[in-house]
């Protein structure tokens, strides 16, 4: 940041290209959340079309980080969003994904003010 000036050509390659090392189910994370006491944080990302990813965030002290993605849509959508989105949420419903090392670090970290 400079003079108030955020470059967001990070942020935005990272999110482009999320690298998955692992996925597991939330029933089995909801307990690591709880006995890890990991941190959370919220990005929502409106695309032009319409489409929505909300991302939550775990994280702790540890260089892991997870995260659970939610596919929503804005008040008028382009009529694909809606088909995508029934066609690929069971992709991401009931599954955290710890992503890479850099990505995570990145997505921890970053602020936009």
């Amino acid at each position: 940041e400079q003079n108030g000036v955020v470059n967001a050509d990070v942020l935005t390659s990272v999110l482009s290209k999320l690298f998955v090392i692992d996925a597991i189910p939330a029933n089995k994370f909801d307990k690591r959340i709880s006995d890890d006491g990991l941190k959370t944080k919220k990005i929502i990302i409106s695309t032009f079309m319409g489409l929505i990813f909300e991302l939550d965030l775990y994280y702790s002290n540890s260089n892991r980080v997870w995260c659970k993605i939610k596919l929503l849509s804005t008040s008028l959508p382009l009529y694909i969003v809606n088909d995508y989105i029934n066609d690929n949420k069971f992709l991401y419903d009931d599954w955290y994904f710890e992503i890479s090392h850099e990505q995570g670090h990145i997505l921890r970290d970053f602020r936009l003010y």
